[in-house]
């Protein structure tokens, strides 16, 4: 480290604070999807048994800031050019339900909730799959022969 880097006084980051404090917000905002109870629902209570809701919880979020000024390559510099600063983001939260807990005088039982749609889709995608790949490997054939 040189004496001249040393004694620069290292400024804190002001610009965009505000943009910042939002962004923070948001964030926390999202993060609080993401708890036990958003994965576990109410319990329901019946005479003889309990049911607890579980979800599976996901939770994405992208954010960017910039802060600068100045002239670009090849432009002159004004005096009195002022800086600029900006700020983006978004997100989602997603959730769907993957199983029901019971829990009775027999013991804790967990039923796990079925999405035949889910299922139909992920077939459907293999089989496209594999008759695409049996297609080019019989073109490949057809090719060498």
């Amino acid at each position: 480290m040189t004496e001249e880097t040393s004694k620069t006084p290292v400024m804190p980051y002001t610009e965009g604070v505000e943009v910042h404090d939002k962004a923070e917000v948001v964030m926390n905002n999202f993060l609080s999807a993401a708890n036990v109870e958003a994965v576990y629902g109410k319990p329901v209570q019946s005479e003889n048994f309990t049911i607890i809701p579980a979800a599976e919880v996901l939770s994405v979020t992208g954010f960017g800031f910039g802060t600068g000024g100045g002239a670009g390559p090849g432009e002159q510099q004004e005096q009195n050019m002022g800086g600029g600063s900006g700020g983006g983001g978004g997100g989602r939260v997603l959730s769907r339900p993957v199983a029901v807990v019971v829990i009775s005088a027999d013991g804790v039982e967990i039923k796990p909730v079925v999405d035949i749609t889910k299922i139909v889709l992920g077939a459907l995608t293999a089989f496209g799959f594999m008759l695409t790949m049996r297609r080019r490997m019989r073109r490949g054939r057809i090719k060498e022969a």
